[in-house]
């Protein structure tokens, strides 16, 4: 079994860094997204590229840890203009991910398969940055509580970004009809559950019950990947992504039905410490590991 990537190291100890800054929860886990999640995820992208990688890729991939480390260094400075401004090259460099996707789009088509997913995870995840960058500069557009700006940010680090390409690495290689599905689900579902908290609670609710399902199948599919691996490590680490991913789906689903009929059956800082830490280090992080090793060993299918 081959090492993991160099960047896991790098950015770890970089993420490890926040702990003399003490952030809150949430802060946490958004700040792992830029040094741990999205360069193990694009490390994924890159190993089942079916096209040539070009110039702005490959700018992007060198920016992520410098842009990263700046991001994290902006805590240093709290709510302010000079912390907006340390996180601006994340958003940069998130947007350079962004062109290639829709490079990658203009090649696929509208087919939903594994290219779909992984370009749509790239896609989406500007917003996630640009929410970033409002949370650290402490506007609140439309009102909303810092917390809730923070935690969008959050959400499309982790349910924009990297459930797309787990997803893509759980469907076959061609996949079937329900699987095409399921891509559309998770692709649409994402977004639409951000313009449901900003319009309306009836889209939220809809979208998060859709979205919460379809995680509930990859959780499903991922459970039968694990007993194809060779690998006790990879099984057991995607085991703990399959479980973590159903279990703080349901709680996603919960809290949203609670949000529609306006009862606070899960307030939102229980939320972070349940769903957040399920979502992120459970289900995110132990996946992309796992698939990280299986891709290393030469397992995929």
């Amino acid at each position: 079994m081959r090492m993991l990537p160099l960047s896991l190291l790098l950015g770890g100890s970089v993420w490890t860094a926040l702990s003399f800054v003490q952030p809150s929860l949430a802060a946490w886990i958004l700040a792992l997204g830029p040094t741990v999640v999205v360069p193990l995820g694009l490390n994924l992208i890159e190993r089942h590229s079916t096209h040539e990688l070009n110039l702005i890729w490959k700018s992007a991939r060198w920016l992520v840890l410098p842009a990263a480390f700046l991001f994290v260094l902006s805590f240093w400075f709290g709510q302010s203009a000079l912390a907006a401004t340390l996180t601006m090259p994340w958003l940069l460099t998130t947007l350079m991910m962004a062109i290639v996707a829709t490079q990658m789009l203009w090649r696929n088509g509208w087919t939903m398969n594994r290219i779909m997913a992984q370009a749509a995870a790239m896609l989406l995840l500007p917003v996630g940055a640009g929410w970033a960058v409002l949370s650290r500069a402490g506007l609140q557009p439309q009102g909303f509580s810092h917390e809730i700006v923070l935690l969008t940010g959050v959400h499309f680090h982790y349910a924009g970004f990297a459930l797309p390409i787990l997803a893509a690495f759980a469907i076959e290689r061609r996949p079937k009809v329900w699987e095409r599905l399921l891509i559309a689900l998770v692709v649409l579902g994402v977004p639409l559950v951000g313009i449901g908290i900003s319009l309306s609670p009836h889209i939220e609710v809809v979208a998060a019950i859709l979205l919460a399902a379809a995680c509930l199948v990859v959780a499903a599919m991922q459970v039968r990947d694990s007993l194809r691996l060779c690998s006790p490590n990879q099984t057991t680490l995607l085991l703990i992504s399959s479980c973590s991913l159903a279990a703080a789906m349901l709680l996603a689903g919960v809290y949203a039905l609670g949000e529609f009929t306006q009862n606070e059956w899960l307030s939102i800082p229980v939320m972070v410490k349940t769903h957040g830490i399920l979502n992120a280090f459970g289900f995110v992080l132990c996946g992309l590991i796992a698939r990280t090793l299986e891709a290393a060993d030469g397992a995929t299918r």
